[in-house]
Formats: structure tokens, sequence, C-alpha cells
């Protein structure tokens, strides 16, 4: 349905309020206009941006890690900070399981991010569920099948040193 994909489109750019209205004109005796009227209703900004499920890491280090980010009226007014967008949640998903991959979590789950908003859809919390599982670590390290260098020269070449954070 076009209405549908008209507000679809203005969602994509933050507007959650936006209202799209067919009107069907006469324009003749055969002849009609399908005008779209469109109230934007004003972008639905971020005022939040939280974590759940978060014991090894406080929520403002996993802050640092996504590019989502609550608005701010100092800069937001010429980036487009403080603005849904699922592409840019979408990232964030990864980057916080690149974050925990490398710092140990294999097993590391994070969600899709929750989008709540105010009763009145002017404003909205992003929360990223995260289950974070056990973190490994580095106990030794074995090679085998190598006749060309000793053991101990291949070792040296290794630039892992057991006891570590298992990082990926």
């Amino acid at each position: 349905d076009n209405v549908e994909r008209i507000k679809a489109s203005y969602r994509s750019a933050g507007y959650y309020n936006s209202k799209v209205v067919p009107i069907l004109k006469r324009m003749g005796r055969h002849k009609r206009e399908l005008v779209f009227m469109i109230d934007e209703g004003g972008q639905t900004r971020i005022t939040k941006v939280t974590f759940s499920g978060n014991k090894h890491f406080s929520s403002s280090v996993l802050a640092k890690q996504v590019k989502t980010k609550p608005y701010f009226a100092l800069t937001s007014w010429w980036t487009d900070a403080g603005i849904y967008k699922k592409s840019e949640t979408d990232q964030d998903v990864q980057r916080l399981r690149n974050f925990y991959l490398n710092n140990g979590y294999i097993n590391i789950g994070v969600g899709q991010p929750k989008v709540v908003f105010t009763h009145h859809r002017k404003s909205m919390t992003i929360v990223f569920p995260i289950q974070e599982g056990e973190q490994f670590h580095l106990g030794s390290i074995a090679i085998s099948g190598n006749k060309l260098f000793s053991n101990k020269r291949l070792l040296k070449a290794v630039k892992l040193k057991p006891p570590m954070v298992f990082s990926r």
C-alpha cells in the first residue's frame, strides 16, 4: 500500500509520528488527481541508550562501543546523532559482539535492540539486551605437525602468552 510505503520512508528518517492521508481530487469529468497529504510530525529523538544483562562491563563502557547516541541539543542539530536508524543499531549489535569476543566472551549473545517509545512517541529509549556468558582464558599453547622449525622457535613467534584472556 502506497500510504504505508510513504510512512515507512518517514520512519527510516526518524519520523515516527508522520501521518499520510490519500485524497482523490476531481480534475475534470474523467480525470482524478491523487494527492498524499503529509503531516511529518517531527523527528522522534533518542533520549536514552541502555544495556540490559551486562554484568562484566559497565553501561558507560558499552556506550563507547556503539554509534547510537542520545539526542544532544548542542551537537545533534548538525549531526544525525539522537535520531533512530535501524541500520545503525544493527551495526551496533555487531560492534558489541566484537567487543565481547575480543574480551574473551565466546558465547556472547546480543539481541536486537528494543525500542521503547514514550506515550506521545516524541522520544524513545533504545535497550540493547546482552547475555554475556563466561569469560574464557587461554591456558596453554601447543604446536604440532612442525618439522622445519622447533616448537621453541615457533612459540616465540606467537604473540599469545598464557595465561591471558582469550581473544578471537
